[in-house]
Protein backbone atom coordinates (compact mmCIF):
# COMPACT_ATOMS: atom_id res chain seq x y z
CA UNK A 1 0.00 0.00 0.00
CA UNK A 2 2.82 2.38 -0.34
CA UNK A 3 2.31 5.65 -2.00
CA UNK A 4 -1.73 4.72 -2.14
CA UNK A 5 -3.97 7.36 -0.10
CA UNK A 6 -5.64 5.48 2.56
CA UNK A 7 -9.12 6.26 4.12
CA UNK A 8 -10.92 4.43 6.90
CA UNK A 9 -14.76 3.98 7.47
CA UNK A 10 -15.14 2.69 11.08
CA UNK A 11 -18.69 1.90 11.71
CA UNK A 12 -21.41 -0.83 13.02
CA UNK A 13 -22.18 -2.35 9.26
CA UNK A 14 -26.05 -1.83 9.70
CA UNK A 15 -28.67 -0.23 7.85
CA UNK A 16 -29.15 1.67 11.43
CA UNK A 17 -25.76 2.20 11.88
CA UNK A 18 -23.25 3.73 9.11
CA UNK A 19 -24.72 3.94 5.69
CA UNK A 20 -22.92 1.91 4.19
CA UNK A 21 -23.87 2.88 0.57
CA UNK A 22 -23.49 1.03 -2.04
CA UNK A 23 -23.41 4.00 -4.61
CA UNK A 24 -19.81 5.67 -2.94
CA UNK A 25 -18.29 1.95 -3.22
CA UNK A 26 -17.40 3.10 -7.05
CA UNK A 27 -14.18 3.78 -9.04
CA UNK A 28 -12.83 6.72 -6.82
CA UNK A 29 -9.50 6.75 -8.69
CA UNK A 30 -11.05 6.64 -11.70
CA UNK A 31 -9.67 9.87 -14.10
CA UNK A 32 -8.06 11.11 -10.74
CA UNK A 33 -4.70 9.12 -10.90
CA UNK A 34 -4.87 8.84 -7.13
CA UNK A 35 -4.18 5.11 -6.07
CA UNK A 36 -6.35 4.66 -3.18
CA UNK A 37 -7.22 2.19 -0.73
CA UNK A 38 -10.44 1.85 1.77
CA UNK A 39 -10.34 0.25 5.28
CA UNK A 40 -13.81 -1.04 6.64
CA UNK A 41 -13.21 -1.57 10.68
CA UNK A 42 -16.28 -2.78 12.38
CA UNK A 43 -18.80 -5.58 11.73
CA UNK A 44 -22.53 -5.69 11.59
CA UNK A 45 -25.55 -7.51 9.33
CA UNK A 46 -24.24 -5.53 6.23
CA UNK A 47 -20.89 -7.12 6.33
CA UNK A 48 -21.47 -10.11 4.27
CA UNK A 49 -23.55 -7.93 1.62
CA UNK A 50 -20.78 -5.54 1.42
CA UNK A 51 -18.18 -8.26 0.58
CA UNK A 52 -19.78 -9.61 -1.85
CA UNK A 53 -20.82 -6.20 -3.30
CA UNK A 54 -16.95 -5.33 -3.14
CA UNK A 55 -16.00 -8.58 -4.99
CA UNK A 56 -18.73 -8.19 -7.67
CA UNK A 57 -17.39 -4.74 -8.38
CA UNK A 58 -14.28 -6.00 -8.80
CA UNK A 59 -12.90 -4.27 -5.67
CA UNK A 60 -11.18 -6.38 -3.15
CA UNK A 61 -7.68 -4.98 -4.14
CA UNK A 62 -8.74 -1.87 -3.09
CA UNK A 63 -11.09 -2.98 -0.09
CA UNK A 64 -10.26 -4.02 3.20
CA UNK A 65 -12.41 -5.60 5.95
CA UNK A 66 -10.79 -5.61 9.31
CA UNK A 67 -13.83 -6.93 11.58
CA UNK A 68 -13.65 -6.02 15.10
CA UNK A 69 -10.29 -4.06 15.92
CA UNK A 70 -8.73 -3.68 19.37
CA UNK A 71 -8.28 0.21 20.77
CA UNK A 72 -4.43 -0.18 19.90
CA UNK A 73 -5.49 -1.72 16.28
CA UNK A 74 -7.91 1.57 16.04
CA UNK A 75 -5.43 3.95 16.80
CA UNK A 76 -3.11 2.14 14.59
CA UNK A 77 -5.18 2.67 11.48
CA UNK A 78 -6.24 6.11 12.40
CA UNK A 79 -2.31 6.92 11.71
CA UNK A 80 -1.90 5.10 9.10
CA UNK A 81 -4.76 6.33 6.99
CA UNK A 82 -5.43 9.63 5.08
CA UNK A 83 -8.85 10.66 5.87
CA UNK A 84 -11.83 8.77 7.46
CA UNK A 85 -15.30 8.58 6.42
CA UNK A 86 -18.63 8.27 8.87
CA UNK A 87 -21.63 8.29 6.66
CA UNK A 88 -24.60 7.83 9.10
CA UNK A 89 -28.61 8.07 9.27
CA UNK A 90 -28.19 8.10 12.77
CA UNK A 91 -25.92 9.42 15.29
CA UNK A 92 -25.49 11.71 18.33
CA UNK A 93 -21.98 12.40 18.99
CA UNK A 94 -19.71 9.94 17.65
CA UNK A 95 -16.75 9.23 19.20
CA UNK A 96 -14.61 7.76 16.07
CA UNK A 97 -14.96 11.09 14.24
CA UNK A 98 -13.44 13.16 17.28
CA UNK A 99 -10.31 10.47 17.35
CA UNK A 100 -9.77 10.77 13.56
CA UNK A 101 -9.82 14.44 14.23
CA UNK A 102 -7.91 14.39 17.30
CA UNK A 103 -5.02 12.43 15.44
CA UNK A 104 -4.93 15.43 12.68
CA UNK A 105 -6.92 13.87 9.87
CA UNK A 106 -9.64 15.07 7.95
CA UNK A 107 -12.97 13.52 7.89
CA UNK A 108 -16.13 13.30 5.73
CA UNK A 109 -19.15 13.16 7.14
CA UNK A 110 -22.86 13.82 6.44
CA UNK A 111 -24.82 16.28 8.31
CA UNK A 112 -25.81 13.97 11.41
CA UNK A 113 -25.85 14.49 15.12
CA UNK A 114 -23.64 17.14 16.21
CA UNK A 115 -21.33 16.61 13.71
CA UNK A 116 -21.59 20.02 11.81
CA UNK A 117 -20.75 21.13 15.38
CA UNK A 118 -16.85 20.93 15.06
CA UNK A 119 -16.69 19.29 11.27
CA UNK A 120 -15.94 22.61 9.16
CA UNK A 121 -15.97 22.30 5.35
CA UNK A 122 -13.01 22.35 4.01
CA UNK A 123 -11.00 23.69 7.06
CA UNK A 124 -11.21 20.13 9.02
CA UNK A 125 -13.09 17.76 6.72
CA UNK A 126 -16.05 17.53 4.48
CA UNK A 127 -20.00 17.54 5.23
CA UNK A 128 -21.63 16.07 2.44
CA UNK A 129 -24.92 14.44 1.41
CA UNK A 130 -24.59 10.83 1.72
CA UNK A 131 -26.87 9.96 -0.74
CA UNK A 132 -24.66 12.05 -3.84
CA UNK A 133 -22.00 9.76 -4.79
CA UNK A 134 -20.24 11.89 -6.49
CA UNK A 135 -20.20 14.89 -3.83
CA UNK A 136 -18.84 11.59 -1.48
CA UNK A 137 -16.21 11.06 -4.39
CA UNK A 138 -15.38 14.58 -4.78
CA UNK A 139 -14.73 15.31 -0.81
CA UNK A 140 -12.67 11.74 -1.02
CA UNK A 141 -10.26 13.25 -3.58
CA UNK A 142 -9.80 16.64 -1.69
CA UNK A 143 -9.25 14.68 1.12
CA UNK A 144 -6.20 12.83 0.11
CA UNK A 145 -5.22 15.88 -1.48
CA UNK A 146 -5.43 18.15 1.48
CA UNK A 147 -5.24 16.12 4.10
CA UNK A 148 -1.62 17.21 5.39
CA UNK A 149 -3.03 21.18 5.17
CA UNK A 150 -5.61 20.50 7.16
CA UNK A 151 -3.79 18.56 10.41
CA UNK A 152 -3.75 21.35 12.67
CA UNK A 153 -7.12 22.35 11.89
CA UNK A 154 -8.32 19.07 12.71
CA UNK A 155 -6.42 18.66 15.89
CA UNK A 156 -7.68 22.38 16.81
CA UNK A 157 -11.15 21.49 16.41
CA UNK A 158 -10.70 18.83 19.17
CA UNK A 159 -8.99 21.00 21.59
CA UNK A 160 -12.33 21.82 23.21
CA UNK A 161 -12.97 18.62 24.05
CA UNK A 162 -10.30 18.21 26.93
CA UNK A 163 -10.92 15.95 30.32
CA UNK A 164 -12.80 19.18 32.09
CA UNK A 165 -15.17 19.93 29.43
CA UNK A 166 -16.16 16.15 28.97
CA UNK A 167 -16.32 16.14 32.84
CA UNK A 168 -18.46 18.99 33.10
CA UNK A 169 -20.72 17.75 29.98
CA UNK A 170 -21.38 14.53 31.99
CA UNK A 171 -21.64 16.29 35.56
CA UNK A 172 -24.33 19.24 33.85
CA UNK A 173 -26.03 16.19 32.32
CA UNK A 174 -26.59 14.10 35.69
CA UNK A 175 -28.13 16.96 37.33
CA UNK A 176 -30.49 17.29 34.41
CA UNK A 177 -31.29 13.96 34.20
CA UNK A 178 -31.82 14.23 38.22
CA UNK A 179 -34.15 17.07 37.55
CA UNK A 180 -36.18 15.15 34.92
CA UNK A 181 -36.56 12.43 37.51
CA UNK A 182 -38.06 14.46 39.99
Amino acid sequence: MDGEKITTYSTQLTKTGGQADRRTGGRADEGTGISYHFTLAGTGTMLRSLQRFVAEAGLAENVTFTGLLSKVEVRNLIRQCDAAILLSAHEGSPISVKEVLACGKPVIVNDAGDLSAYVTHGQNGYIVDAGNSEEVAAAIADAFENSTNMREACVASMVPYDETMINGLVVKYIFLAAACAI
